[in-house]
């Protein structure tokens, strides 16, 4: 079968079994038509139109993964050497959120038809990172962008175990009938728990093609971050396993496909995704020789790697066969010190020239968060602003061949009304972003009224 079907999930806030296809020339035109934005941008018209094309491709790389067909969006990145410019988008919107978002939180939570949007941002472009780099073409093709990227990932595998014990109630939904900071908030930590998911996913791959990285991405995950030990503290947590009260009951819920279910007591042994990419990360970074050669063992990591001995249980063994080395392996550490690095890679940390974090500094330096606060919160969060012009306007040529895919450039002779109607029409995210710049006699349309002629919209459009 393929690996496909054991690494791919998919997402319960972007279902992609209902997917209208895109087809190769639309896929080559939304990528080669990314670009890197900053944090200033965020939220703007231009930036929403972004995130609609990446929400698009995420969908498709997703479909076409499951149903293991030609992965053209995953070509197109690697092709277009557009893969940095993914992460450079992930780190931006990171940053945003770190620093801008909490002076902003009451906007937010006033707009949530828009809150909607640039909190998910995150989760789309991790999980179209998430689908791309299980192959390895694409790893490389990432170049030394695949180190902030490593960054980013230690960041929130680190923050997980406690970022679990914080996890709201698995039905916690954002509701956009209220304006309500506090369900806000728990949304957020539902959020983050989904990124934090993602980053195990995403650091497995890494460790898979470790040899084929730059040298500098081993010395980050192996020496400075210390990256098998964070490992055993995701594993001592568990975080994919939780028991929550349903009604009367208390029932065993695990995280899987991007959500938590139940689970009966015959399946309270099967593994699940998440489960299995930090084994699987945890082999590679003890069992292939780069990382072994390269790894220190100390009387602290000793203690900690021999923990790994109460969670390796014979039915994860069956499941993960592989696993019997990492089993042998973690006995004889028990009785017998393991040899230390070997001079080659004792040379190699001696000379090694740290990666300076390019991306993360150049969206960070010089910038005052509250100035940039102060502005989106009267430009992206106006609330005297509507989306009605914004519907009332179209496109200033719907013939114009680049400003929109190959499949909706259209002869004015090929044009029906029906098709001049849904060509004219801007998409969701176009009306929203339009709305902070313009004003009608709509302006007090609530939240709930937008969404609702949004989903119209949409409907139309597809």
């Amino acid at each position: 079968s393929s690996p496909h079907d054991m690494e791919i999930k998919s997402d319960r806030v972007f279902p992609f079994a209902d997917i209208v296809p895109i087809s190769k020339a639309d896929v080559n035109f939304y990528v080669s038509n990314l670009k890197p934005f900053w944090v200033e941008d965020v939220g703007s018209a231009a930036w929403m139109q972004q995130h609609d094309n990446l929400h698009k491709l995420n969908k498709q790389a997703h479909a076409s993964a499951l149903a293991q067909t030609e992965e053209d969006v995953m070509h197109a990145l690697v092709t277009h050497d557009k893969i940095p410019v993914l992460v450079h988008d992930l780190l931006c919107i990171d940053i945003w959120g770190s620093n801008v978002r909490p002076l902003i939180i009451d906007a937010l939570a006033k707009d949530t038809a828009k809150a909607f949007f640039l909190l998910y941002h995150e989760s789309v472009v991790l999980n179209l990172l998430e689908v791309v780099l299980f192959h390895k073409e694409a790893c490389i093709s990432s170049g030394d962008a695949i180190i902030e990227l490593a960054d980013y990932c230690y960041r929130k595998i680190s923050a997980l175990p406690a970022l679990f014990k914080k996890l709201p109630s698995y039905k916690t939904t954002l509701d956009t009938t209220t304006h309500n900071q506090a369900d806000l908030q728990a949304q957020l930590i539902n959020i983050e728990f989904g990124l934090s998911m993602s980053c195990l996913t995403i650091t497995r791959y890494m460790t898979d093609y470790l040899s084929d990285l730059p040298l500098s991405l081993m010395a980050r995950l192996m020496d400075q971050y210390d990256l098998p030990l964070a490992i055993v503290s995701v594993l001592e947590a568990q975080p994919w396993t939780r028991r929550e009260k349903i009604g009367a009951k208390t029932v065993t819920m695990r995280f899987t496909e991007g959500t938590w279910i139940p689970i009966s007591a015959e399946d309270a042994s099967k593994l699940v995704k998440p489960e299995i990419q930090v084994w699987l990360c945890l082999y590679n970074m003890l069992m292939t020789p780069e990382c072994r050669n390269r790894y220190e063992y100390t009387p602290h990591r000793k203690a900690t790697l021999l923990k790994v001995r109460g969670f390796l249980h014979e039915p994860i063994v069956d499941q993960i066969p592989i696993l019997h080395d990492l089993h042998r392996y973690v006995a004889e550490l028990e009785v017998i010190d393991p040899p230390p690095p070997t001079s080659s890679s004792a040379k190699a940390r001696a000379v090694m020239i740290e990666y300076i974090p390019e991306m993360a500094e150049s969206l960070s330096k010089g910038r005052v968060w509250q100035h940039i606060a102060d502005t989106q919160r009267t430009t992206v969060f106006n609330t005297s602003s509507s989306s009605s012009s914004a519907l009332s306007s179209s496109p200033t040529s719907i013939t114009t061949q680049s400003s929109a895919p190959p499949s909706q450039r259209l002869e004015i002779s090929q044009m029906t009304p029906g098709t001049i109607m849904s060509a004219s029409l801007p998409s969701a995210s176009q009306a929203i972003a339009s709305s902070s710049s313009s004003s009608s006699s709509t302006s007090g349309m609530s939240s709930a009224d937008m969404r609702r002629l949004i989903q119209n919209l949409d409907d139309i459009e597809q």
